[in-house]
């Protein structure tokens, strides 16, 4: 699959926990994920001082795609330290 190098940055972001929108860099990589079916952005709270705001999250999917590729990620920079 290819991706930007901004989406594989949200990925791994995203990969940790949901982020909420304010935190998210870059944002144009959420929405590439997000066409693709990888991420959602969801409204979370409604009333109180987090009224409408919204948490980024991988999908089911991204969180498989996001747990391989970081797995190989780490796997090749241990056996190939600089």
């Amino acid at each position: 699959m290819m991706m930007s190098e901004c989406a594989w940055a949200v990925l791994k972001q995203l990969k940790q926990r949901g982020v909420w929108d304010g935190d998210l860099v870059p944002k144009p990589g959420r929405d590439e994920l997000m066409k693709k079916g990888l991420a959602s952005r969801d409204r979370q709270f409604v009333g109180g001082p987090h009224d409408g705001c919204q948490i980024n999250a991988l999908t089911d999917t991204g969180m498989k795609l996001a747990a391989l590729c970081i797995e190989i990620d780490e796997n090749y920079a241990r056996q190939n330290p600089n």
